[in-house]
């Protein structure tokens, strides 16, 4: 049972890494709609560049699994970890704790529909 329960935690924190990524585009997407990018911090500023860098703005529809992905693995290779100056690491690590919350609310989730 140890190595069934490791598959589906590490499926979780797939689902996980692609939840957040997803609500990483969307909100960057959101606050390009309302023009308000130039209100943001310069960190989040260059955060917004960095991501779309890998993901155009989505002015028709097309398929994202891609940029997706690709998004993905910058997560997992935590690249945007090693494109900010030392002092704005913290926005990285709100983004990981971010998504060590989701882990945490899918693992509660599954815990009462196994009931």
């Amino acid at each position: 049972m140890g190595t069934i329960a490791a598959r589906d935690c590490l499926r979780i924190l797939e689902l996980t890494e692609q939840v957040a990524v997803a609500a990483l585009l969307a909100v960057v997407q959101a606050i390009e709609l309302r023009g308000t990018v130039e209100t943001l911090s310069p960190t989040l500023q260059q955060t917004v560049k960095q991501l779309r860098q890998h993901s155009q703005f989505l002015d028709h529809d097309r398929v994202l699994e891609h940029e997706l992905r690709q998004c993905v693995q910058l997560v997992r290779d935590r690249w945007w970890q090693y494109m900010i100056n030392n002092r704005y690491r913290e926005l990285v690590n709100v983004f990981f704790a971010l998504e060590q919350q989701h882990f945490v609310i899918l693992s509660l989730g599954r815990a009462i529909h196994s009931r």
